[in-house]
């Protein structure tokens, strides 16, 4: 991994939950036919090869290579997690870096009107599925409780960048507690050890 950012045994952990659900025939890599897979069950079955290889190229930094390995996506990921926001382009909210959000929202919003609803969601978590299907439940009624401010059951781009921030400083902030109270413990033992 570079030396951009330095990832959590839990952040390592998601990542690796991440990676097995795009690796579908658990070959240990991800292929193009995985990608492919994955993002067909996600609603984006038009991909074109050229795109495909695009992608994987994106991660391998290397157009001869066909497949991922995990080092490759966790460093990645970690290039992506620790860059300088990029201007946002036309129709992408200032708050969402490189408009992932707006990649998802757009995934998400299934018939394409612009707004998610509890249908879109619910068939998003269905697709998605596998073990992450109760987390994403959870987040499904957090963005509809939290961003559907005027209770028309369904939520803008804006309001789901809004929402989706607010889960990541949460977590951010969760992970910070975590490391800090890990650090408290690694001191409280070496003191055990010296006395």
């Amino acid at each position: 991994m570079g030396d951009d950012l330095e990832f959590s045994t839990e952040q390592i952990n998601d990542l690796k939950e991440h990676f097995e659900h795009f690796d579908t025939d658990n070959d240990g890599v991800i292929s193009k036919d995985d990608l492919a897979q994955v993002m067909k069950a996600l609603g984006q079955s038009d991909l074109t090869e050229a795109k495909l290889s695009e992608m994987v190229t994106e991660v391998t930094k290397d157009a001869g290579k066909d497949t991922i390995t995990f080092e490759m996506f966790q460093a990645h990921m970690a290039k992506k997690m620790s860059g300088p926001p990029r201007m946002p382009a036309e129709g992408v909210s200032r708050d969402d870096d490189g408009g992932q959000y707006k990649r998802i929202f757009d995934i998400i919003d299934r018939d394409e009107d612009g707004s998610i609803n509890q249908g879109d969601i619910e068939h998003f978590v269905t697709k998605w599925g596998g073990s992450w299907s109760a987390m994403h439940e959870d987040l499904a009624e957090e963005v509809m409780d939290y961003a559907d401010k005027d209770k028309k059951g369904e939520i803008n781009y804006d309001d789901f960048v809004r929402v989706m921030r607010r889960s990541v400083d949460r977590a951010s902030r969760a992970s910070r507690a975590s490391r800090a109270s890990r650090g408290s413990m690694d001191r409280l033992d070496e003191t055990a050890v010296s006395t």
